[in-house]
């Protein structure tokens, strides 16, 4: 049975910190920015953050309180990060300490809505060039081992917020344009404001520039859905975008202790590299929009690998689990002919269909419902 967690919310507001407190959190640290690594005092370019926002639930505990320079403070804002991205530069104990009150918080707090489907606002990725992961599978067959993990590439994926939305808008309706899917670049504003507004978009950049998008929902059928956007096909691109997949559900699991999920994932490319990139997934083309569907991916961590060859078995005890999880998500269309009818955007209710409405699955997957 599902633990009920508390809502997350603002559940303290700040509070004057003593002077011993604040020479603890100097300590923390070795009067270094926890994510920078820059030599900084509080009130010369040091400030004291609350490593999760006090909106978001964080508490005024010094725990949770950290040294961060000005520009890194700014730069985090309210996002959630992981501890090894942004506290880096905490003592090992410090850094073990903050880990289990994010544990804490984790366990602690319902923070799922449709828009925010997992705790951290960031993850990490890490990616191995194709020739050396060929290289690598290669070696295995052969039972040997390679030492290339310094070879991997690693790429921060990003939950957007409003202040990213621009950029996420001219990078759609780019991608849009090459497909020549772009209605008008009013819809594509109008499509990226109502994904924020009823679901979530998470990115990752390369050399300053995004590289890829994801659109991400809770569908009204009770499956979650990911729309990616990569502009460019190559094999990089792929790995990423099967990357984020993977990194999206695996987080929506592991922080829900689901022992599956099931999704699909949608996209507009229809070219070579595309479908061998999800060549061993079942995908239909409806509408132009390549629907490669993932009837259900399995949390590893939770299952033990002994009782993969029973599925049954596993949907029979994790049913009730991932009922209660989808639970959480009402009815939304009337919310959504409000949102449309206030801002008067009627002439787009196709988005609420396409975002929302999508039916790929069989009686089989909701039967289980």
């Amino acid at each position: 049975m599902m633990i009920n967690k508390e809502r997350r919310q603002q559940v303290t507001d700040r509070e004057m910190i003593s002077e011993d407190t604040k020479q603890y959190i100097q300590d923390k640290s070795d009067d270094r920015c926890v994510w920078c690594g820059k030599k900084v005092f509080l009130g010369y370019q040091g400030t004291v953050d609350h490593f999760i926002p006090i909106k978001k639930g964080g508490t005024n505990d010094p725990v949770n309180l950290v040294l961060m320079c000005r520009d890194c403070n700014q730069k985090k804002g309210s996002r959630i990060f992981p501890i090894n991205v942004a506290a880096s530069y905490l003592k090992e104990e410090h850094a073990a300490e903050l880990g289990a009150y994010f544990e804490d918080f984790v366990a602690k707090y319902d923070y799922i809505s449709r828009g925010n489907l997992m705790a951290s606002d960031v993850y990490e990725m890490f990616f191995l060039p194709s020739s050396l992961e060929d290289a690598e599978n290669r070696a295995k067959r052969r039972g040997k081992k390679l030492n290339i993990n310094l070879q991997r590439s690693k790429y921060l994926l990003k939950r957007a917020y409003p202040e990213d939305e621009a950029k996420i808008v001219v990078y759609f309706t780019k991608y849009l344009k090459k497909y020549d899917k772009l209605d008008s670049p009013e819809a594509a504003t109008q499509n990226i404001k109502f994904w924020m507004r009823f679901g979530s978009i998470y990115y990752i950049e390369k050399n300053g520039d995004i590289a890829a998008i994801c659109c991400t929902t809770v569908n009204k059928h009770g499956y979650i859905t990911f729309d990616l956007f990569v502009y460019y096909s190559t094999m990089l691109a792929w790995t990423m975008a099967n990357g984020i997949v993977s990194c999206l559900s695996d987080a929506i699991m592991d922080e829900n202790d689901l022992p599956y999920l099931p999704i699909s994932f949608n996209m507009l490319n229809d070219d070579e590299l595309s479908r061998r990139a999800i060549s061993n997934q079942e995908a239909v083309v409806k509408d132009g929009v390549m629907c490669c569907k993932l009837a259900f991916v399995y949390n590893y961590d939770y299952i033990p690998e002994s009782e993969l060859a029973q599925p049954s078995k596993i949907f029979d005890e994790g049913v009730e689990h991932f009922r209660n999880f989808i639970g959480k998500f009402h009815d939304i269309e009337d919310d959504i002919m409000v949102y449309l009818y206030q801002n008067n955007l009627m002439d787009y209710s196709w988005m609420a269909s396409e975002i929302i409405d999508r039916d790929f699955f069989d009686e089989k997957y909701y039967r289980l419902l």
